[in-house]
């Protein structure tokens, strides 16, 4: 099956198969060839961790995926951070959140969106961005802008500006 990889400190999605009963540990070793994380340590392996996309929990190494739900086309995170620190910043506001590196921007706005006061309506008015710039799609995960050890990360949550006339 087509699973749909993405990784620690990294923005670019990866297309990867594997068989149907693959276990989470087939999955860690797929995004080390992927990804190109050999200059780890073989130990260091033990930290990496596997999340399905907005899910709140790792998933355990001896798991096969038919076992914790991932299907076809699921998008999976691969990871060492157990969570991310997000503080979002809007209209001079400031909220912190904990998720998942696997956390979308959807999911993270929707956690903090009562605190921030954004209406559900307008999500689609909004944009991010991290504090040195870089746009963020609200379906990227949280995870693919941090590094492990450093498990945290500041978004700026930004207006559209709609031009009428």
């Amino acid at each position: 099956m087509k699973i749909y990889l993405h990784g620690e400190n990294n923005s670019e999605l990866q297309a990867i198969e594997i068989a149907d009963n693959a276990h989470v540990e087939e999955i860690i070793i797929k995004h080390h060839e992927v990804f190109n994380t050999s200059g780890h340590k073989v130990e260091d392996e033990t930290e990496y961790l596997i999340f399905v996309e907005n899910d709140d929990s790792h998933k355990h190494r001896d798991r096969s995926c038919n076992d914790i739900g991932i299907k076809h086309h699921s998008h999976v995170h691969c990871h060492r951070c157990q969570e991310v620190e997000v503080t979002l910043e809007y209209n001079t506001q400031e909220v912190k959140v904990s998720v998942p590196p696997s956390a979308t921007m959807q999911m993270i706005l929707q956690k903090s969106a009562s605190e921030l006061k954004i209406l559900p309506d307008d999500f689609g008015d909004l944009r991010f961005q991290l504090a040195n710039g870089t746009d963020i799609d609200q379906k990227v995960h949280i995870g693919s802008f941090v590094s492990y050890p450093d498990c945290q990360a500041k978004v700026l949550v930004k207006s559209i500006t709609k031009i009428e006339g």
